[in-house]
């Protein structure tokens, strides 16, 4: 079984009448049950808020149907629900519920509330395990409600990893060949693969220690490939609901051009995460010839895929403004401008490279922590920095969790996101980030839901 959530379509409508009509069976043991009438699902395909929920597993075999209410106050209500007989029991169930609680939290509503049945004490227990309590008494039901404002600062302060991973987050610094985890690849080689140093002793020591005991295992098309449908598997896993992941024109150029290597990486998205905001973005090594890739820099932007534009690798190879070709291409193709900075560089190297290449994102930018000067022109200009510390921590640039810059950072107002860069080798996927810093008292619940909602783009905390 290899499910997975998405909103429902148009197309589905048949398949959700079906299942409607199992629900009716199993709740009044028979046959003779009546389904929805003509037009009555059509306000689910309308454009309003409300919106229907579906696992698919080769064929829809279950549905949740969310409706958006404002009075009393902003709510969503869980109405219509099924899961077909041959899944039930398999946690399809409380993943369209989780479904549904990301949504009402994306949108702003307060609480989640729905009926059950008095007599049907087994989906009594199944949503009081979900969260949910009687709120009302309606007769011959129960009102339930569950209050949703806070589901990720109590999962923190719970240090509960499965109610992390079922709330809504980004990763928007992530290097796609290594964006899976080792613990999935492995189990998708069938091999044990080696554990890191820990730390490495910096990026030239974790880019040789991936060469030589992790690379052989997945090397080419095939291995890279595998790496990125992980990468996608992940972020399902992880409820990643806005991800910007890179890629280089030689990964491009391997899968065969633009066209091959595009189709194949939507067929990773469709097939595990496609409610996912998927942001591509394209990067070049610090180190590359820049003349060169100016030059056919077009024709992978001319699709208009891509999103974004980095530059990564070693800093100071080349200066800031070696690059300049390269992001006038991008400004005239509308990506947004980031590039890797201050995380071994200097404070001003991050202003520089900002003001010369006119970006709006900083990939790390830790170093920014050490001029006042510099955070209060980052905090100005909006500029943001997508942090990666366990990368940071694990390849000695950072002491430990406790000490990050992350806090330094957030307490002078630069807006900051927390991301995975090479979960592969890091091996510390997104929840877990959060964790760390949370357990090592580097920022509170509340500072990191507020770095979450940056990173998804929603309104800060009240």
């Amino acid at each position: 079984m290899n499910y997975r959530i998405r909103t429902a379509v148009p197309e589905d409508e048949g398949r959700i009448r079906e299942l409607f009509l199992e629900m009716l069976r199993t709740i009044y043991h028979t046959d003779d049950v009546t389904g929805y009438g003509d037009g009555y699902l059509d306000r689910f395909w309308s454009g309003n808020q409300d919106r229907i929920y579906v696992a698919e597993d080769g064929l829809v075999v279950a549905f949740l149907s969310v409706e958006v209410h404002h009075d009393p106050v902003d709510h969503i209500y869980l109405d219509d629900f099924s899961v077909t007989v041959a899944y039930r029991n398999k946690g399809i169930g409380s993943a369209l519920i989780h479904a549904a609680e990301a949504y009402a939290e994306q949108i702003g509503s307060r609480a989640v509330l729905l009926h059950v049945e008095k007599l049907n004490t087994a989906a009594m227990r199944f949503y009081e395990r979900l969260g949910y309590s009687a709120f009302r008494d309606d007769g011959d039901r129960f009102l339930l409600k569950k209050d949703i404002e806070d589901l990720f600062c109590d999962a923190l302060r719970e240090k509960d990893s499965g109610k992390l991973l079922a709330v809504p987050k980004s990763d928007l610094h992530n290097h796609s060949t290594k964006g899976c985890r080792r613990s999935w690849l492995a189990e998708r080689l069938k091999k044990d693969l080696p554990d890191p140093p820990v730390p490495f002793d910096g990026l030239s020591g974790m880019q040789e220690w991936f060469r030589s005991s992790l690379k052989h295992y997945c090397d080419g098309l095939e291995g890279a490939l595998l790496r990125w449908e992980g990468a996608f598997a992940e972020a399902k896993r992880n409820h990643i609901i806005r991800l910007s992941m890179n890629f280089g024109a030689a990964e491009i150029d391997l899968a065969g051009g633009i066209e091959e290597f595009r189709e194949l990486i939507e067929g990773f998205h469709r097939a595990y995460c496609p409610d996912t905001v998927f942001e591509p973005e394209l990067t070049y090594p610090s180190n590359c010839d820049v003349d060169f890739e100016e030059g056919r820099i077009d024709g992978y932007l001319q699709s208009g895929w891509f999103r974004s534009i980095d530059v990564c690798g070693f800093e100071n190879v080349q200066p800031a403004e070696a690059f300049l070709p390269l992001y006038r291409k991008a400004e005239q193709y509308r990506l947004v401008k980031k590039m890797h900075a201050g995380e071994t560089g200097t404070a001003n190297d991050v202003r520089r490279a900002v003001e010369v290449l006119g970006l709006s994102e900083v990939h790390h930018g830790i170093s920014a922590c050490t001029s006042k000067e510099t955070m209060r022109f980052l905090a100005d200009n909006r500029i943001q920095l997508n942090v990666c510390p366990s990368s940071n921590v694990m390849l000695g640039y950072v002491k430990d969790y406790r000490d990050h810059p992350i806090r330094v950072l957030v307490g002078n107002g630069v807006l900051v996101t927390i991301n995975t860069d090479d979960l592969l080798i890091f091996d510390s996927s997104i929840e877990n980030e959060y964790l760390r810093l949370y357990s090592a008292g580097t920022l509170s619940a509340e500072q990191l839901d507020g770095i979450r909602r940056v990173g998804l783009g929603w309104p800060g905390r009240l």
